[in-house]
């Protein structure tokens, strides 16, 4: 909708607000599931440039392969989760997401490192002989 807003003249400025509240469904003392299923909300601002642009491209996808790492049973109406295995399939879909969504709108994604430091380890750079910037 915000799109066709935009392109239509309606609107040059279009504010997105996104909401969720999973806290009730969250076991919050569960390591794996509540640093994920938290409330949070986001919001940004789409802005008409004038000239024939659109939103998107768009990527979307489904893989049930991964079911059994994410459950709610009915009762407790509680979030389960495989915590470690749904973290790095998921950071493996959104990587090819954003591959497939860059190459859609002829671009080339950057390498997703943050300058002087290796992606996911905030800037830090693990010391030779830990695994995964961790001693041990």
């Amino acid at each position: 909708m915000a799109d066709s807003f935009i392109r239509t003249g309606a609107s040059k400025y279009v504010l997105i607000i996104g909401v969720e509240r999973l806290s009730d469904m969250t076991d919050l003392h569960d390591r794996s599931t509540a640093f994920i299923f938290a409330d949070g909300a986001g919001a940004v601002v789409l802005v008409g440039t004038g000239e024939p642009t659109r939103v998107g491209p768009i990527v979307m996808g489904a893989d049930g392969s991964g079911a059994e790492n994410i459950r709610v049973p009915r009762d407790p109406a509680r979030i389960e989760m495989a915590g470690h295995e749904t973290f790095k399939e998921a950071v493996t879909k959104l990587s090819e997401s954003t591959e497939q969504a860059a190459a859609a709108a002829g671009r080339r994604p950057t390498s997703g490192r943050p300058a002087g430091g290796r992606a996911g380890t905030g800037g830090r750079r693990p010391c030779r002989g830990s695994r995964a910037g961790r001693a041990g």
